[in-house]
């Protein structure tokens, strides 16, 4: 089981000499197999391990799980944070579910964990098992959440990454009984309130007794295949936005013609990525609302539907035009403030910038993550500011120093015109050196000849031109 685990690592690439791995331990058996297999298999020399324990603060078992976390993380000579939160507090501040809230946290204090790790040593991993992957692909088929939603939860996302996702669940239990390591039970697990528990004790357990008794390990191997699939249907949806939509001031023409020769699926998932990129959010874009725009083709020149986020579809002739009432979904404009570097900038609740500076050596990786970028830090002779654009701004796109005005820029990328002003950046004077969610000026890329990295992460992703990733935590 233990070799399973080591390969399954290997294949996927997940772990290198020399990473801080921030381990999220609940108590529970999931997370107590992950950080013993985890120490298990790496040496204190080959990566170092940081147990994170993050105590919600809801149920009065809270601090025995917490006092026990610690006791393991001695046992193991593994390194213990203890993180306190009040998670409903915070799900009331923030309009969303205590589970929603729970997890925002859980990562912010994982976050915070590796704030000064270096990018390239950095890892968060989680305890997600195949039962848990399982349980997702139902739970997501069941609220209809398409094609995407049917992948269940993603091996890695960004740095997260899930090492024990290759195993079930009694496996986990069998580990754990066979090197006579306690864990903790959360009773909330064994009710029936939530759906996800639901599907845990009824559903899934009656498809391995009625109908295969691997149904589960066959159900993530599907999983496999849909994401592999959804990568596919990604490329070719991208392909037909630049084939049949127009990006003019303030509204999208999706031209009919192209429009029809697509097939049935990629136009539906067409039609879904023209809203959410007018209204900066997958949110509330509904199966109804797509069918809606969908059948506004085959209606007379000037019909016209309303949509989510004040945008209004209208047909006019063999196109169907989209376009948004500013003054409904326009997002409050982010304050400006100068940056600390290095160190932690919060401009205010939903944007908060995170500046780290580190010596670089050629053949590091450079991070592709929209929203963590590097930056040749001896280039940089100015204070930087977080802010919005303003009328002069302008972007280096070349190693010739050729320069863009930002707004030239922001209408190529078919940036919407109602998000353009809300787009945060950093800036140095009228030197756009990061739009974010976007591209970097060139004359601060990193080259053979850096010494220093700035390395500048945004912690805010929903506050830029583009959406953030959607994680399956």
């Amino acid at each position: 089981m233990v070799k399973r685990v080591r390969d399954y690592i290997d294949k996927m690439n997940f772990i290198q000499p020399g990473d801080t791995i921030a381990v999220g331990v609940s108590g529970g058996a999931d997370s107590v197999c992950l950080l013993s297999m985890l120490r298990e298999l790496y040496s204190r020399d080959e990566v170092h391990l940081l147990a994170v324990h993050v105590n919600h603060n809801i149920r009065k078992e809270a601090k025995a799980d917490e006092e026990y976390v610690q006791f393991l993380c001695e046992r193991l000579d593994v390194e213990f944070r203890a993180v306190s939160v009040n998670v409903e507090e915070y799900a009331g501040e923030h309009s969303v579910s205590t589970e929603e809230a729970g997890r925002r946290l859980r990562y912010q204090a994982f976050e915070d964990a590796l704030a000064d790790v270096p990018p390239i040593r950095r890892k968060i991993a989680v305890a997600h098992t195949m039962d848990d992957n399982a349980e997702t692909m139902l739970l997501n088929l069941f609220r209809g959440s398409g094609v995407r939603g049917l992948g269940g939860i993603a091996p890695q996302r960004g740095y997260i990454i899930r090492p024990i996702r290759c195993l079930r669940r009694y496996e986990v239990e069998e580990y754990l009984q066979s090197r006579n390591i306690d864990y903790c039970t959360d009773k909330t697990n064994e009710e029936d309130t939530y759906t996800r528990n639901r599907i845990r004790h009824h559903i899934l357990p009656e498809a391995v007794r009625q109908i295969n008794e691997k149904a589960i390990e066959k159900m993530n191997d599907t999983a496999e295949q849909i994401c592999l699939a959804e990568d596919y249907i990604g490329i070719s949806v991208n392909d037909a936005y630049g084939e049949c939509v127009i990006q003019q001031e303030g509204l999208l023409v999706i031209k009919g013609e192209e429009y029809a020769r697509l097939h049935p699926y990629i136009q539906s998932r067409l039609l879904h990525l023209c809203l959410q990129n007018l209204s900066g959010t997958a949110r509330d874009i509904s199966e109804v609302h797509i069918s809606q725009l969908t059948g506004l083709f085959t209606l007379p020149t000037g019909r016209g539907i309303d949509l989510p986020y004040g945008i209004r579809a209208r047909r006019q002739y063999e196109n169907v035009i989209l376009k948004v009432n500013s003054k409904q979904t326009q997002a409050k404009t982010p304050p400006a403030a100068m940056l600390t570097v290095p160190g932690i900038s919060e401009i205010d609740s939903k944007n908060v910038i995170v500046s780290t500076i580190f010596d670089y050596n050629i053949g590091m990786p450079i991070p592709k993550d929209r929203y963590t970028k590097w930056f040749d830090y001896d280039k940089i002779d100015k204070v930087l500011w977080f802010r919005t654009r303003q009328t002069k701004d302008y972007l280096i796109i070349d190693e010739n120093g050729n320069k863009q005005k930002l707004k030239s820029y922001m209408i190529n990328e078919k940036i919407p015109e109602n998000q353009r002003a809300n787009c945060p950046l950093i800036a140095m004077e009228e030197h756009v050196i990061w739009l974010i969610g976007y591209r970097i000026s060139s004359a601060l890329k990193v080259t053979e000849e850096t010494k220093k990295i700035l390395e500048i992460r945004y912690l805010g992703g929903e506050n830029s031109g583009r959406n953030n990733q959607s994680y399956d935590f």
